[in-house]
């Protein structure tokens, strides 16, 4: 389940020298592979592909309240598009799309599946199987976005970041003596020390885009790195 969403084929993949040898081959060798089609891109009809501008100041930084103002106006204008096309957006939805992966799975006569998708696609992935959990087998996922967004902005992940460090401290204490899941040690800290160390190549990036001047710029900035402890799994094999 491809990310994006932006899946325009298989085509241009399978052009590049061992690209079925090495991304789509090990799969075959375990299971059939089927790729799902996205809705409003790619081979789908109407293809909903539009090129859009949206413009932000480049000499200071940007708030969330401003960014989300703009971007709620750029939909807007884009969404009066395609109505004036007669486009009916109703059906562009990820639940659509998880209704979609049903139905190859049925044409196609599997009982189950195996989901696996990135980005986007672990968000469609989340879908599918809230909406239809009685065809998962398995379901593999990376570059995950939530269940209820699908957002990218690093604020936000920043966020994330934070909850999943206050959980994991939580979860430490919970599970102390059986030691039964993995615990992230010190990663907010470190993630924290790495956004401070990052605070001036941001502003020397704001600075050339607004004068030119790349004397602001350091020539490499060091990222701290974080300490993932994983405690021994203690129990029955």
């Amino acid at each position: 389940m491809h990310g994006g969403p932006s899946f325009s084929g298989l085509e241009r993949s399978l052009e590049e020298l061992g690209s079925f040898e090495e991304r789509w081959l090990p799969f075959l060798d375990v299971s059939d592979v089927i790729v799902v089609g996205q809705r409003g891109i790619g081979s789908s009809k109407p293809n909903t592909i539009i090129e859009t501008t949206i413009n932000f100041p480049l000499d200071r930084e940007v708030t969330e309240e401003e960014a989300a103002v703009v971007l709620k106006e750029a939909c807007a204008k884009e969404k009066l598009f395609w109505e004036a096309q007669g486009l009916d957006l109703r059906g562009l939805t990820v639940i659509e799309a998880a209704a979609d992966v049903n139905d190859v799975r049925k044409a196609l006569g599997y009982e189950k599946v195996i989901i696996w998708g990135g980005s986007f696609g672990s968000h469609w992935g989340m879908a599918v199987m809230r909406s239809y959990p009685e065809i998962v087998e398995r379901a593999i996922f990376r570059g995950m976005e939530g269940p209820n967004h699908t957002y990218d902005h690093p604020g936000h992940l920043w966020n994330v970041y934070k909850r999943v460090a206050a959980e994991a401290e939580i979860a430490q204490q919970h599970f102390k003596n059986s030691k039964f899941i993995p615990v992230i040690r010190g990663s907010h800290g470190a993630i924290n020390a790495a956004m401070k160390a990052s605070e001036k190549f941001r502003e020397g990036i704001f600075h050339f885009a607004a004068t030119g001047d790349m004397s602001g710029l350091p020539d490499e900035v060091e990222m701290p790195a974080v300490n993932w402890e994983i405690p021994e799994v203690v129990g029955k094999k």
